[in-house]
């Protein structure tokens, strides 16, 4: 469990450092969703 967690921190941190020009919302649950559009890569990325 410890581990996941890390990973995840790992990723978002990463997300949140490089991703210049993104969009924050906060969801009724808590939930932080951060949305970055990146239109020459056709790739979706989902972390919860």
């Amino acid at each position: 469990m410890k581990k996941i967690f890390i990973s995840v921190v790992f990723v978002l941190v990463g997300i949140i450092a490089f991703a210049s020009d993104y969009s924050t919302f906060n969801l009724d649950n808590g939930q932080k969703l951060i949305i970055k559009e990146v239109h020459d890569k056709p790739i979706v990325i989902i972390d919860m």
